[in-house]
């Protein structure tokens, strides 16, 4: 699989059934822009601060599509690092699967699988065991299951994997002084 990391990126992040909300998560160069063709008030997203949300209606061809609640947030302080935007739609597979098409149109890539989180690795967001943890978590069937993996997604796999890398390290240098200088 060849990631591209320049495109805007669009998905779908709650499951594909009717329910009460749903979440289209989109990333990548020129994002919120993209929205914002689609958006009740455009400027109000293109001129917004990162961590913000904004309540509006997504539209198609000057006929209101569903009224949504977009978070913005900025580069770098964003999951993926880069312009990222939520909308949180009314759940309906009907509404959901129009506002995602209607993005797609507008310029956005349907998402590879583990894009955004690959490309929060590729920015420097996360390591590839938090990367894992993600996986693991949003797979996860049993309480265990899910805590092992959220001590991942915390980084305490990372760290104690450096720990003991770093204990190991030591002990080659040790051991290299002691076979180079047996005198000393």
């Amino acid at each position: 699989m060849t990631y591209s990391l320049d495109d805007p990126i669009v998905a779908i992040a709650t499951s594909h059934s009717n329910q009460a909300l749903s979440i289209i998560r989109c990333s990548g160069k020129n994002s919120i822009a993209l929205l914002a063709s689609v958006f009740s008030s455009p400027d109000r997203l293109i001129n917004a601060k990162g961590n913000t949300t904004h309540v509006g209606y997504i539209v198609e061809e000057n006929k209101k599509i569903d009224q949504v609640v977009v978070c913005i947030y900025r580069e770098p302080k964003s999951f993926t690092g880069e312009d990222s935007v939520e909308i949180i739609a009314h759940g309906s597979s009907y509404t959901t699967l129009s506002i995602y098409n209607l993005l797609i149109k507008k310029g956005f890539r349907v998402a590879e699988r583990g894009e955004f989180s690959f490309r929060a690795f590729s920015n420097g967001k996360i390591n590839l065991t938090q990367a894992e943890g993600i996986r693991l978590l949003s797979s996860a069937k049993t309480q265990l299951e899910a805590q092992l993996a959220i001590s991942q997604v915390e980084n305490k796999l990372f760290t104690l994997i450096t720990d003991i890398k770093n204990r190991v390290l030591h002990l080659i240098a040790m051991l290299d002084v002691v076979l180079e200088y047996p005198e000393d």
